[in-house]
């Protein structure tokens, strides 16, 4: 998953800086398009890797308590991120009957 993230970075990178000075040979709806390509892709694969955890609860109690760091270390606009990831996480355990 890490190249997939370096990937991932590097299409919303390149969209912001198309935004800064949009480049000659792309118009900026196909770096878009290829940056939203690109992050289903990765979606898709966190949602396979989320379906292979989520009935394991020491993987969900490690996630969870990766998210509490998290959400004391961000930004405060980031917190509602943290939360929703933290809520995800729940309703993983809810939906697989583990609570």
């Amino acid at each position: 998953m890490g190249s997939a993230v370096g990937t991932l970075a590097t299409l919303v990178e390149d969209v912001a800086a198309s935004l800064e000075a949009p480049p000659a040979d792309e118009p900026l709806c196909a770096v878009v398009s290829r940056c939203n390509a690109g992050l289903e892709d990765f979606l898709d694969c966190q949602r396979d890797a989320d379906a292979r955890d989520g009935d394991d609860p020491l993987a969900s109690r490690d996630e969870l308590r990766r998210l509490v760091r998290l959400l004391h270390d961000v930004d405060r606009a980031e917190q509602p991120m943290v939360a929703r990831a933290i809520r995800r996480v729940l309703g993983r355990l809810d939906g697989c009957g583990i609570v």
